[in-house]
């Protein structure tokens, strides 16, 4: 994952949730200025939370889509946007 020391600001947009079971699957955009170099980083990542009795038990990142949905095994109606 990226470190967000690395940036100046770091804006993050969550762009899909999906629900499989106890898991939550969510892809999100990350973009900002580098700190040093002040060119833009925009970058897509994947996160799997499960849930456990309304709270977070595990975290898994992944910087492809396919992979977290292969991850908690959900059906793929075509490629999310």
């Amino acid at each position: 994952m990226t470190s967000f020391e690395a940036f100046e600001q770091v804006d993050f947009d969550i762009e899909i949730n999906l629900e499989a079971n106890d898991d939550v699957v969510t892809f999100i955009r990350l973009s900002g200025p580098g700190r040093e170099s002040g060119l833009l980083v925009d970058q897509r990542i994947s996160v799997v939370w499960t849930m456990r009795d309304g709270r977070v038990a595990r975290v898994r990142g992944y910087r492809d889509r396919a992979e977290a949905l292969d991850a908690v095994n959900v059906m793929k109606q075509g490629p999310p946007h």
